[in-house]
């Protein structure tokens, strides 16, 4: 998947890429700001490509938020940076950048300028116990990626570490849509490795 990412990369017409998954939002780190206009902003003092800092949202245990509208409900998260930079997921389109081997999380390459201004990424990690089990209890990786070492904090997870247990560190926005981020407590480990 990520080769055929990078061929498109490689091609397109436009002036940016974004590698995102289906549970994450990738979003601007000035208030009123959208993703777009921060991206061009950072393209316009020369840089090649975007960190973002990674909030990773959960259900704590009872919480069940499987509904369309489960961003405009969630405000508990934490902080996931096990080391920096660490998401990469903009970059110049035609800049020669890759990701493919660092599983997307980096990019490299000659022309590799990084923006100093982290973006932020909300990542919908689980909605729910039952959604968390489905997502990773019988979930099969490929042999490659197993190869380079990826996905391996996620095999052979016990159940009952996906139930999420409020600890130091985790917090709660006022509001769902509210950007004040608290960045003090970075985690270095998911939720089901505490």
């Amino acid at each position: 998947v990520l080769t055929a990412k990078q061929k498109i990369a490689m091609s397109t017409d436009y002036d940016w890429f974004i590698h995102a998954d289906a549970d994450e939002w990738l979003c601007a780190p000035r208030r009123g700001e959208t993703l777009a206009t921060a991206i061009a902003r950072a393209d316009r003092e020369g840089f090649t490509c975007i960190n973002f800092h990674e909030l990773a949202f959960v259900p704590i245990e009872g919480e069940d938020f499987e509904a369309e509208d489960y961003s405009s409900r969630m405000t508990t998260y934490y902080f996931f940076q096990p080391y920096y930079p660490r998401l990469m997921r903009g970059w110049k389109a035609g800049a020669g950048l890759d990701n493919v081997e660092t599983g997307g999380h980096m990019v490299g390459g000659e022309q590799r300028r990084v923006c100093p201004e982290d973006f932020y990424l909300r990542h919908y990690i689980s909605l729910s116990e039952s959604y968390v089990r489905r997502k990773y209890l019988y979930r099969k990786f490929s042999e490659e990626g197993l190869a380079r070492g990826w996905h391996k904090n996620r095999l052979s997870i016990p159940p009952e570490n996906l139930r999420v247990r409020p600890v130091p560190g985790m917090r709660s926005l006022p509001h769902a849509a509210s950007m004040e981020f608290d960045l003090s407590q970075p985690f270095t480990k998911h939720f089901w490795q505490w």
